[in-house]
């Protein structure tokens, strides 16, 4: 049985690596009416790396937040 005993190990070194998580630095406003354009505060703000969705002081962090630089 060693083409099963190797498929197995293969499956535990995958579960093993966990991803990064997400800095939400492309958050794109959206509003649900139309004549709330342009109001910052009733915006949703989505993330679209994570589609992640965050209030107007939750996106204010992530934009805030320096990005980080470039080696």
């Amino acid at each position: 049985m060693g083409f099963l005993s190797r498929t197995k190990d293969k499956e535990k070194e995958e579960d093993a690596i966990e991803p990064a998580p997400c800095p939400h630095t492309a958050l794109v406003q959206r509003w649900d009416l139309p004549e709330d354009m342009g109001n910052k505060e009733k915006a949703t703000y989505v993330c679209d790396a994570c589609g992640g969705r965050f209030n107007y002081e939750q996106a204010r962090e992530f934009m805030e937040r320096p990005s980080l630089p470039i080696s």
